[in-house]
């Protein structure tokens, strides 16, 4: 991994839990005093940030789990394209990768670890990996933004603004998650048929 793309990564984490404190910070719920020195307060922003970036990572792995999200992504693709699926499915049962009766999301597993291995062909899916994470860590912060300001009641809070961020943040993250398991199967199909 080179090092723009690290810093990449680093953004994507940071970038939502810096817009949550600032909206917070917006309707008069602060994280740091305003006394507190600015660079005091820059690193303080940065650190709350990208501590926020995790918890909302670690919220979307619960949110993926309770409503398997990875599994309806997973039939999303394989439904589209049944012919790549199969042909990588013979793939990974020839390299005994698989057994017979493995269910389709394993089988995007294994070829997501068998991809991950492979240096630079991985670079296609761990773009689309980056971005599905970006917009759920939005669409988590804003849920838990709009449950906060719900509960605070602020007199000119613009609910149809995050509302409207909400269903874009939802769906955008949908979307790359659906193109992240559609990568790892176009990807793997062409790695294998390389060798």
């Amino acid at each position: 991994m080179d090092s723009s793309e690290s810093i990449a990564k680093f953004f994507y984490n940071i970038v939502p839990g810096i817009l949550f404190i600032f909206f917070l910070h917006f309707y008069k719920i602060n994280f740091v005093s305003e006394k507190t020195d600015v660079a005091i307060t820059i690193f303080l922003l940065i650190i709350f940030g990208l501590a926020l970036g995790f918890v909302f990572q670690a919220l979307t792995k619960i949110f993926r789990n309770i409503f398997d999200l990875d599994l309806i992504s997973v039939l999303r693709v394989t439904t589209k394209d049944e012919n790549a699926y199969n042909e990588a499915r013979k793939e990974l049962l020839k390299k005994n990768l698989i057994l017979k009766n493995d269910d389709k999301k394993k089988c995007f597993y294994i070829m997501d670890n068998y991809l991950r291995g492979r240096g630079t062909v991985s670079f296609i899916v761990e773009h689309f990996s980056a971005r599905f994470a970006f917009w759920s860590n939005i669409f988590v912060g804003t849920l838990l933004l709009i449950t906060i300001l719900f509960l605070n009641k602020p007199p000119d809070c613009p609910y149809e603004w995050f509302m409207a961020i909400l269903v874009f943040s939802g769906w955008a993250s949908m979307e790359y998650l659906r193109i992240l398991y559609d990568s790892i199967l176009k990807t793997f199909i062409s790695v294998v048929k390389l060798k």
